[in-house]
């Protein structure tokens, strides 16, 4: 008998080993849902090391682009007190290509951290609305990206008492 159990686990029919033969057996797998969660706990982890990676690339082109956008200002604020008109059109419009300049690292930093998005489209928006109605916006957003905690809080929906 013990020859015929030899004879049929050689030939991998599924018999088990006679009692006394210390035969190792067939390797045993891990289960499916073990496998299945290392492999999910390993594909979270790199997901939120790649999305911290770039969020902090968004932080660093908002940054880039606000050093554009406090250009822009201080020579839009320049050119409102310009008493000459020619001179004073010179500067806005120096001041509108720096908010041009600007809309690129808006653009990148929006797509690598969507909290900038606020950003990018008030900066899209300095070809259609002058940039007297868009100085108090990105002021705003551009003091959230100088800040140390640049985390963009939701206006309050709720009328103060």
């Amino acid at each position: 008998m013990a020859r015929r159990l030899r004879w049929l686990h050689g030939r991998g029919c599924g018999t088990r080993t006679p009692r006394g033969q210390n035969q190792p057996g067939p390797r045993r797998r891990a289960p499916r849902t073990l496998r299945l969660g290392v492999l999910l706990a390993s594909t979270a982890s790199l997901a939120s090391l790649a999305s911290g990676c770039a969020n902090s690339n968004g932080l660093a082109l908002a940054r880039e682009a606000c050093r554009e956008v406090h250009s822009s200002i201080s020579l839009y604020e320049k050119s409102t007190k310009e008493p000459v008109a020619s001179v004073a059109a010179r500067e806005q419009a120096d001041a509108l290509r720096e908010l041009r300049i600007a809309v690129q690292p808006a653009a990148i930093a929006a797509g690598e951290a969507p909290q900038w998005s606020a950003l990018e489209t008030t900066l899209s928006e300095a070809n259609r609305v002058p940039e007297k109605n868009l100085v108090h916006a990105l002021r705003a957003q551009c003091r959230v990206a100088d800040s140390s905690y640049p985390v963009l809080t939701p206006p309050s929906t709720t009328a103060a008492s």
